[in-house]
């Protein structure tokens, strides 16, 4: 699950919710519009905070080019 539709889900507004982690409302907003990946601490503490529902490598943002099978030479 995206943090965006945790957020939604929950009916939590970002603000609302880096107020209850205690960071930046800049910080949720930034890793909610793929500006910035979340740092492991910031991954471990949404994941934490959201009980599961998002977790690691919903935080990610990978490059198509890493998302496909590598063949073996």
């Amino acid at each position: 699950m995206t943090l965006s539709d945790y957020l939604a889900a929950e009916g939590l507004k970002p603000s609302q919710f880096a107020e209850r982690l205690g960071m930046p409302a800049s910080t949720i907003l930034r890793i909610i519009s793929g500006k910035r990946e979340a740092r492991i601490g910031t991954a471990a503490r949404i994941v934490e905070g959201t009980g599961g529902k998002v977790g690691f490598a919903d935080l990610v943002i990978e490059p198509a080019a890493a998302a496909e099978p590598r063949s073996a030479a």
